[in-house]
């Protein structure tokens, strides 16, 4: 057997017992990444609504301290299922958002007053922008700057920061990251029309 065959099977058996082992353990931790992804999900909510928690009874307390509201349309360009999570005390809603932005998806969490129209929180849990330019869209402290912006004939604006006040559905746009922040906002923007008819004029189920 010559010496360049050896190889070739050499690297055959390397790939394959590489890719088994890749495979296992993509297996073994898949539930893990799904548990810690909800975890986080919940998380977030019931920090919003001011819920004391820690990572043992998580679930628990979700349970007991959020409502959850699923709601369908079923007809509009809009149809389909959606979920909602509610605080019983304040009447604060929440929904996920997810949508493109410049290199990957966004998604995360907004949440609502009871008139569906001002933001109390907005959080970013995945997204792939450029670090230190789009990739500030997921700090708090850019996300806290939506805090109190409402929805105006179901949008906010993005605009280039100056020194003017803004508008009560402005936020400043993130500097040097114009097109992040224009598909941020067309992310919400989104999300917001859609979940709204279905909180208005969907089928609780």
């Amino acid at each position: 057997m010559s010496n360049n065959l050896k190889m070739v099977i050499f690297v055959i058996i390397l790939g394959t017992v590489t890719s088994l082992f890749l495979m296992g353990m993509d297996a073994l931790t898949a539930d893990r990444i799904e548990a810690n992804k909800e975890a986080e999900f919940k998380s977030v909510i019931l920090n919003v609504y001011d819920v004391d928690f820690n990572f043992n009874n998580i679930h628990d307390v979700f349970e007991t301290s959020v409502d959850k509201v699923t709601k369908e349309l079923a007809l509009g360009e809009n149809q389909g299922s959606y979920e909602f999570w509610v605080d019983p005390l304040t009447g604060a809603i929440s929904f996920p958002f997810t949508g493109d932005g410049v290199w990957g998806e966004i998604s995360g969490i907004i949440t609502l007053d009871d008139a569906f129209s001002e933001i109390i929180s907005v959080t970013v849990l995945q997204q792939v922008e450029t670090p230190g330019l789009g990739g500030i869209v997921a700090t708090r402290e850019y996300l806290d700057t939506f805090e109190g912006i409402i929805f105006i004939n179901d949008a906010i604006e993005v605009i280039k920061k100056d020194n003017t006040p803004n508008d009560p559905n402005q936020v400043d746009a993130i500097a040097g990251a114009t097109r992040t922040s224009n598909a941020f906002r067309d992310i919400l923007n989104e999300a917001y029309t859609a979940y709204k008819d279905a909180w208005l004029n969907g089928t609780e189920v």
